[in-house]
């Protein structure tokens, strides 16, 4: 057989409902080994590198920053689940602001739409206590993501056990300015 059909047969096969049963499994008892030992209470994560592999996968630079985020999606859950109480993304540089137009307008428009589905869900980040908070030059946003940010925050505000399901999303310039406060 070709070496052409090995990916497609390792995708269908990984896909197939007896393997994501048992990818999940697997999953569970990683994170429970996990849990047994030290937890730090705060873990942050740069988002970098979503260009790249999307370069190297010849997909869009947009596409690359979406599963980027499924990623990071998946990276939450699991901190949640080891018990880390507080998650800070560092999501969107000043740098940014140097790439393509549309690539900048595609990052705005993923940051929106991922806020949005948040505050759609308000009762299940209310169920686990999470909140939202957004630092950083807001001012440098689009209105209409700092109206959905605001809106996720609002909602979120009341809920203290928990950050770790709705990230801190920070500025690089905030982010320097707080390091040098320490």
């Amino acid at each position: 057989m070709s070496d052409l059909y090995f990916p497609h047969i390792r995708s269908w096969l990984l896909s197939s409902p007896p393997a994501e049963w048992a990818l999940n499994r697997i999953r569970e008892l990683l994170i429970g080994a996990l849990s047994q030992g030290p937890i730090p209470r705060h873990v942050a994560f740069e988002m970098d590198g979503n260009r790249r592999y999307a370069r190297s996968h010849k997909i869009e630079t947009v596409e690359g920053h979406h599963l980027g985020f499924e990623a990071l999606a998946r990276v939450l859950e699991i901190c949640y689940k080891c018990g880390v109480k507080v998650v800070t993304v560092y999501a969107f540089s000043i740098e940014n602001y140097n790439r393509p137009k549309y690539e900048v307008e595609g990052l705005m428009q993923l940051a929106k739409l991922k806020l949005e589905q948040l505050a759609q869900h308000g009762e299940l980040l209310d169920r686990y206590g999470a909140s939202v908070r957004v630092l950083g030059q807001r001012d440098l946003l689009r209105p209409d993501v700092l109206e959905v940010m605001d809106r996720a925050m609002e909602m979120t505000k009341h809920n203290k056990e928990y950050v770790s399901s709705a990230p801190n999303i920070c500025t690089k310039k905030r982010w320097e300015e707080e390091a040098r406060k320490k």
